[in-house]
């Protein structure tokens, strides 16, 4: 499926039919493919168009993909599908052009529902022919034994000796040159005696058969369509079989072309595609049954990335008729833990290969490398944004969804960021929301939780509880596991800093204990709470976070060791400690550029946790940057909420400017929020709810009376 042929697959789904392309997919209310008695005349056939015997809909799906096929198209019809599918003569038709079709539309039937590649045979390998044409027939055939690695065997008795003295599971061709029966015993010797291969042996990949089957007046279903199904059946790839009678000097000419494409490794398909324009009474009759991907080649495959996405996009669409599991089939493929060092090659990887990559493939890919962007290098987000409408029509998942809305959650656009949350949400169902919804429900919480809405938040955390319950995977367990982060700031928005660190330290355990972790990012929270709140196990976090960044670096995205910058930063400030302060300041070059590029919040909570510092000690001077460079940077990115707490701190800013900004924002995603199902948010006022947060910040913020830092814990806003 990576060659330049277009293809389309047809396979049974429920009581539909799906379509599927590389680029797009849909279901068809079919039983039968169209309105022609399979068993008239090739002639008739000849003569009418495609749009008069197929279904209106299949004919547009198939005649869309012609048109984008200059150089063929590939119908793939599963085995699944009845008879009424195998057997209808889609190639014999002609375009609404009055052009015949063959040559441009190669049908390949009874293919296998398989991601897998087929086994390759080597192009060392040996093609026998066994030729039981009389003997003034055989001539027909001469030019074939010429070709290197043909080994030709003539007669029934010579052709038995072969067969039971050689493996011929070793050959890479087995091809039967003989006249047809029409019989259940397909071939006739030379002498005239009923034959067939003998079903005890093992079959080499292929094998093409080169006799006259049963002539019910062309019928497109035969016994050597029989005969070929039972040759699959019993181990075989691929099979050539045809239809209707052949003409032997045809079918010697094309026999020399087609086993010189195979020896060079060219595919089945492509071969008999190319064939099929010119050769009426050989190529043409022939149907492609199996695999038609099937190739020589010089040494084993091996399975590369763009190969393995491409196939994960297909297996997903066969399964399941969705790609809702898509980036767990690559992670289990590619055994690539979450939040870990592969995790961060794995944007990398797919960042240089996704250009390459089917279009529903970059479907879930592109929206994939957003996420791991967000964590891992904020300066792709315009690459992949500008990606986001190329790819908008694709099918999309919940997952795809939760992937975009991280681009623009980490530039402070949570108006967006909430739009498409919402739109996977809706993608689920109240049966689906444990199976599917816990990432992207997971990140609304988040989101609700940053635009300071913590009764909302809690409640979805609730729901994710119950969900994540019921499931025993690993999986359920990782997802059990980021809820605690969760939990804790809902936590932190309430007002309850304890209860927020009974979290992180249950998530920190469990980080080093049950994931391999190094439970460096609990950590930072852990000393950010303590240390703001002048917690008792402060100290403790403090030294172990000093050992941690004495010689540390600061990565692209979310790395670890900025947040635990930013909470040593709050233990500076809070514990006039000097000597935390020059370990910063070894850093501030560096997290001055991060001002600047990607997330401005870390960075700028750093450097405004040392502006406190510097304000405790004016006696030491810093080389900090402005605090109006600091905010600008901190308004840039929407830490508006942030903005205000910290001027409150640092009594500087115009807290009253960005309180606005915040509550304006928030009442932007109202009218997302408020297109959520009511399966999940059956009485939620979140107009309600919005109003009554205005208020109480208005209250705290806008007080003539600047409210303290106990104050801004209590009332649930330290900066996030």
């Amino acid at each position: 499926m990576t060659n330049t042929t277009k293809v389309l697959w047809l396979w049974p789904e429920n009581t539909h039919i799906r379509w599927w392309t590389p680029a797009e997919s849909g279901l068809l209310s079919l039983t039968t493919p169209g309105y022609v008695d399979p068993y008239s005349n090739v002639r008739d056939w000849q003569q009418r168009s495609l749009s008069s015997a197929l279904k209106h809909e299949l004919y547009q799906i198939i005649n869309q993909q012609l048109a984008k096929a200059p150089d063929g198209l590939r119908l793939y019809l599963t085995a699944d599908l009845s008879i009424e599918w195998q057997s209808f003569p889609f190639e014999w038709f002609q375009s609404d052009k009055g052009r015949s079709l063959q040559g441009q539309l190669l049908v390949e039937r009874e293919v296998p529902r398989t991601t897998a590649e087929p086994v390759f045979p080597l192009k060392e390998s040996k093609m026998a022919i066994l030729n039981l044409l009389p003997r003034d027939e055989r001539h027909y055939f001469n030019e074939i034994g010429d070709i290197d690695g043909v080994q030709v065997y003539t007669g029934k008795n010579t052709a038995e000796i072969f067969l039971a003295a050689n493996n011929l599971s070793a050959l890479s061709l087995l091809c039967v040159i003989a006249h047809g029966s029409e019989q259940s015993l397909p071939f006739l010797s030379e002498k005239g005696e009923l034959w067939k291969l003998p079903t005890e042996h093992e079959f080499p990949p292929l094998v093409v058969l080169l006799n006259c089957a049963t002539d019910h007046n062309h019928a497109m279903h035969s016994n050597l369509m029989d005969y070929g199904k039972s040759l699959l059946q019993s181990g075989t790839q691929t099979v050539l079989a045809p239809v209707g009678q052949l003409d032997a000097e045809q079918a010697g000419s094309f026999l020399k072309t087609f086993l010189e494409a195979w020896q060079t490794g060219q595919r089945v398909d492509d071969i008999l595609l190319k064939a099929k324009a010119n050769s009426e009474y050989a190529a043409q009759r022939l149907q492609l049954l199996g695999r038609g991907d099937l190739r020589c080649q010089t040494e084993a495959q091996t399975s590369h990335l763009p190969l393995l996405v491409n196939r994960i996009t297909f297996q997903s669409f066969q399964n399941e008729g969705n790609l809702h599991n898509a980036v767990e089939e690559l992670r289990q493929a590619l055994n690539i833990p979450y939040e870990t060092e592969p995790e961060k090659q794995l944007l990398k990887r797919l960042d240089q290969i996704e250009q390459q990559l089917w279009p529903l493939s970059r479907s879930w890919v592109v929206p994939l490398l957003a996420h791991l962007a967000q964590a891992y290098n904020h300066g792709l987000f315009g690459k992949y944004e500008r990606a986001r409408a190329d790819l908008d029509q694709q099918a999309q998942s919940p997952a795809v969804y939760h992937y975009w809305a991280d681009i623009y959650y980490r530039q402070g656009r949570y108006a967006l960021a909430i739009e498409e949350t919402v739109k996977g949400i809706k993608a689920l169902t109240k049966d689906t929301l444990c199976t599917l919804g816990e990432d992207i429900v997971g990140q609304l919480a988040n989101f609700l939780i940053d635009l300071n809405m913590p009764q909302e938040s809690e409640f979805l955390c609730d729901v994710l509880t119950h969900c994540l319950a019921k499931q025993q995977t690993e999986m359920g367990k990782f997802n059990r596991h980021k809820l605690l982060d969760r939990h804790a700031r809902t936590y932190l928005r309430q007002g309850k800093p304890e209860a927020a660190i009974a979290k992180y330290k249950r998530k920190r355990q469990e980080s080093m204990r049950d994931f391999g972790e190094d439970g460096h990012r609990e950590l930072a929270w852990l000393l950010y709470i303590t240390a703001f709140v002048g917690h008792q196990d402060a100290l403790t976090y403090a030294n172990e976070a000093k050992t941690i960044l004495a010689n540390a670096t600061i990565g692209e995205g979310n790395d670890n060791n900025i947040y635990l910058m930013r909470a040593l930063a709050v233990w500076a400030w809070r514990d006039n400690e000097q000597a935390a302060v020059e370990l910063l300041m070894q850093y501030a070059d560096i997290l001055n550029e991060h001002l600047y590029k990607g997330d401005a919040g870390p960075s700028g909570l750093i450097f405004s946790y040392l502006q406190l510092y510097q304000r405790a000690n004016p006696e030491i001077r810093l080389d900090l940057p402005a605090l109006d460079a600091v905010q600008a940077a901190l308004d840039t990115d929407g830490y508006w909420i942030e903005l205000v707490a910290l001027s409150c701190l640092l009594n500087a800013g115009d807290k009253q400017r960005w309180l606005r900004k915040f509550q304006t924002q928030r009442a932007d995603c109202l009218q997302s929020l408020e297109k959520l199902p009511t399966w999940l948010l059956e009485e939620w006022d979140f107009k309600a709810s919005v109003e009554r947060q205005n208020r109480r910040e208005t209250e705290v913020f806008l007080d003539d009376n600047t409210p303290s830092r106990e104050t801004v814990v209590e009332m649930g806003l330290l900066p996030l």
